[in-house]
């Protein structure tokens, strides 16, 4: 059996199409392991930045549509990357340039995920369960739905303290998000997004966020 070497990317027009199997990840990796794997892909965690040969990413998709409002650290760090088979780079338009057909000028590049045929339309569930030293726990929970059309249903759900720095056993960041894309035909559709964060330290600061209402910070002194 003769076998060749998996063509990693190809051009489609203007738009770049990685192949996300010529990158092998460890089993039970997310899309930020791939992203490290793919060349000319760079997320730098500390802006949350994403680009692609110096071309900035102002949001990633799944099958055409925002994830989570396109944030990338929520894609970047939830979605398994075993769940994509193609990576798409390109400039997207805006609904009023689709709707005007007159281009802004601006570029607007996305990183568009699109998911493995055999996956969609199909329920995916995940949790994983991680503890160690100095009481550090790290839990989460998630369930994905998305089809080849950009309809897609997801919910998230994480617990952990495994990135701060003190022991002090109460320390905790909580976070619950849900995501999701209801089309009537092909020109109506329904977004919706919804994200709470409960984020507690020993410095003594409380900070709750709800994305549909607007953040807001309580100080607080135990």
């Amino acid at each position: 059996t003769i076998t060749g070497k998996l063509q990693e990317v190809v051009m489609e027009g203007d738009t770049t199409v990685i192949n996300a199997a010529a990158f092998k990840t460890r089993e039970g990796a997310y899309l930020e392991d791939l992203v490290k794997r793919v060349p000319g892909l760079v997320y730098n965690k500390k802006d949350n930045s994403l680009t692609y040969n110096g071309q900035p990413i102002s949001e990633i998709n799944v099958n055409g549509e925002a994830f989570f409002s396109g944030d990338k650290k929520t894609a970047l760090e939830n979605l398994p990357a075993d769940l994509i088979s193609k990576l798409k780079v390109y400039d997207k338009k805006s609904k009023e340039e689709e709707f005007t057909g007159i281009s802004s000028g601006e570029k607007k590049y996305v990183l568009d995920l699109q998911t493995k045929d055999e996956l969609n339309k199909t329920w995916l569930t995940n949790a994983t369960v991680g503890y160690g030293n100095n009481q550090k726990k790290d839990l989460e929970g998630q369930v994905n739905y998305f089809s080849k059309d950009g309809e897609n249903l997801s919910f998230i759900g994480r617990s952990t303290n495994r990135y701060q720095n003190s022991t002090y056993k109460d320390n905790i960041n909580n976070s619950v998000g849900m995501n999701m894309t209801h089309k009537f035909g092909k020109k109506f559709q329904v977004p919706g997004v919804i994200l709470y964060v409960h984020f507690w330290n020993c410095a003594g600061a409380l900070l709750d966020v709800k994305e549909n209402g607007g953040p807001y910070d309580t100080p607080f002194v135990p």
